[in-house]
């Protein structure tokens, strides 16, 4: 027993301690997928049989093809390639005394910014021990997604005395951008009963998130903490959540499944209580899952999965600009006042609504030793156009994902995964709610690389 607590230290350790590169956006902020077998079918498998190793979806599994202990281990090499672009002269030219009512602006007319750190590796790890015919435990370990952006360059002009003045950065306050990183370690037990046509599973997860913010400090007269608003370095947040699910086999060719996890209540993040609302409140969304698999012969699948992702239930991710705008916050020179202000009980964010994604695959058992995957997934991207200003930080605008994969099974019985996604580049354009005579863009492509290998112990 010591053995086997020591080695899940270890593996804890070692996936923990490259965190701060792990980073993803693809549906909002969660990942497409969770598993190398999901991602390579565009998310879908929740209804899928034999697949589970901590790493699915759906906590619970009728079936699992390997006895006693097992595992798998792999990484997903994942690239964004995001932008942002303000065409417009600013309302206001250097120099030129505004007092009160002075526009807040982002560049001399043309401002396009790329962002750096364009690779980033995304660790995954799943042990799975079959218990009897009936039942089986898992221990996993995952990235849910996050946010990265990092602007160099650029200028903007505000007016911090009540003088227009340029000054370096995005928003004025030199290199820009956030930084989100999230890790789950989750236990899982499913149970089948009716003769195996039935199984229901739960898991309880373990939450780790990390985050840091430069560059936003020319919002300190909204803010009521202006201390706790930006470049306050990495800071840290945990929690403890659930997830269920369950798996209905209809016939031998068609199973229908649900998974519903719980919104994870995490520790506040402190150093950025001014910014994000409630005093630094930044929980993981609730989200659910319902699918089918449909095996039209031996050879042949279908997956269809619909999932739901509540966004708007977290203050953070959910509130709108609106809130600075509305009366409900009154800026000052030391900071804002009022509950609408950033930090507030209703203090402004992202202004994300929830999102509905539909994902469809196709698996096709080539061989006796291969499996080739296929799948396409449809949304829209969660934000709203007069969010804009704040959607350069986090422009989570994709809305397809377009995936291949493939399983190859080794003379061992061992397996090896792959999988592919490509995002098309999709754009969002919106005014400048701090300047409407400008016009702001946001955009985003993706394309993950993913590796994994299963195998006994």
């Amino acid at each position: 027993m010591k053995t086997t607590v020591a080695l899940l230290v270890k593996i804890l350790v070692v996936f923990l301690i490259p965190i701060h590169f792990i980073a993803n956006a693809t549906n909002g902020y969660f990942s497409h997928g969770k598993s190398i077998i999901e991602k390579s079918q565009a998310g879908a498998g929740v209804a899928q049989i034999n697949t589970n190793y901590g790493l699915s979806n759906n906590p619970a599994q009728l079936s699992n093809e390997v006895e006693g202990l097992s595992f798998e281990i792999g990484f997903a090499l994942f690239s964004p390639d995001r932008e942002y672009t303000v065409q417009g002269q600013p309302s206001i030219s250097e120099g030129i005394i505004c007092g009160n009512q002075c526009p807040f602006s982002i560049g001399k007319g043309n401002q396009n910014i790329k962002s750096s750190n364009s690779i980033f590796v995304i660790p995954q790890f799943g042990i799975h021990y079959k218990i009897d015919d009936k039942s089986h435990a898992t221990f996993s370990i995952f990235a849910n997604g996050g946010m990265n952006t990092n602007y160099r360059g650029g200028v903007a002009y505000i007016a911090p005395q009540g003088v227009a003045t340029e000054f370096k950065g995005t928003y004025g306050n030199g290199n820009t951008g956030v930084d989100l990183a999230q890790m789950f370690a989750a236990m899982t037990y499913s149970h089948s009963l009716l003769d195996n046509s039935l199984a229901l599973g739960g898991s309880i997860i373990y939450a780790y998130q990390q985050i840091e913010i430069e560059g936003v400090s020319a919002f300190a007269g909204f803010s009521l903490n202006p201390t706790a608003l930006s470049n306050q370095g990495v800071n840290r947040s945990n929690g403890v959540g659930w997830r269920v699910g369950m798996q209905y086999k209809i016939d031998d060719d068609l199973t229908l499944a649900g998974a519903y996890q719980a919104k994870i209540k995490m520790s506040k993040f402190d150093k950025y209580a001014g910014l994000f609302a409630n005093n630094g409140e930044f929980d993981i969304p609730s989200n659910w899952t319902l699918g089918l698999a449909y095996l039209f012969n031996a050879k042949d699948e279908i997956l269809l999965d619909y999932e739901t992702i509540q966004y708007s239930d977290v203050a953070s991710i959910g509130h709108s600009i609106d809130s600075l705008m509305n009366g409900n916050c009154i800026p000052g020179v030391q900071g804002g006042n009022g509950s609408g202000c950033l930090g507030g009980v209703q203090g402004a964010g992202f202004g994300w609504i929830d999102m509905r994604i539909i994902k469809l695959a196709y698996k096709w058992q080539f061989s006796n030793n291969l499996i080739l995957r296929a799948g396409i997934s449809k949304t829209s991207q969660p934000i709203a156009k007069k969010e804009i200003l704040f959607a350069i930080l986090t422009p989570a605008v994709i809305e397809k994902h377009f995936t291949l994969g493939a399983s190859y099974q080794l003379p061992s019985k061992s397996k090896l995964h792959f999988s592919l996604m490509y995002a098309p580049k999709n754009k969002m354009l919106g005014s400048n709610r701090f300047d409407p005579a400008q016009q702001v863009s946001v955009e985003m492509s993706q394309i993950e690389l993913g590796f994994s290998y299963q195998g006994r112990w």
